[in-house]
């Protein structure tokens, strides 16, 4: 059998570096020996990676901050929290609107103080959107969990 080509030997040599690369990889990840690194220059990374994309109209934002609440309490007579068929009327709305995927940052950790009702409407609303992401917890810790729960959908 005749010696491998420039070509095939290159070849080689490049697989066997790219191995060698993954297991050392493999090697610092898995134990989490690399969480402080990446911790500390996440930020950084992020300045230095992320460039501004074009600002585009088919993107919106509907914020509640304190002068929703203020608002809320003074026109409405609603207090924190409010009732989470209120928030059903907003995806129901963005549904109407034609909106195509609906994102709430807010965590729903315990049951509806205004009752089972108002936990059912809100979730019937987030049903029918089809297209709708909540905030969750996967862990009872902070950063305990390293992947996304098999229990989870």
């Amino acid at each position: 059998m005749g010696a491998l080509s420039p070509a095939v030997k290159k070849l080689l040599q490049g697989l066997l570096a790219a191995m060698i690369g993954s297991a050392a990889a493999l090697v610092l990840y898995l134990p989490g020996w690399l969480d402080n690194w990446e911790a500390r220059t996440w930020d950084w990374r992020v300045r230095l990676l992320a460039k501004p994309g074009k600002a585009t109209e088919k993107i919106h934002l509907i914020l509640l901050d304190q002068n929703s609440l203020d608002w809320g309490s003074k026109e409405n007579g609603l207090s924190w929290p409010w009732p989470r068929e209120i928030y059903g009327a907003v995806v129901s709305f963005c549904k109407r609107s034609g909106v195509k995927s609906l994102a709430f940052d807010v965590l729903y950790t315990e049951p509806s103080k205004y009752g089972v009702d108002d936990d059912r409407s809100f979730g019937a609303a987030v049903a029918d959107f089809n297209a709708f992401t909540g905030a969750v917890f996967v862990s009872q810790e902070t950063g305990a969990e390293r992947k996304w729960p098999a229990a989870v959908p």
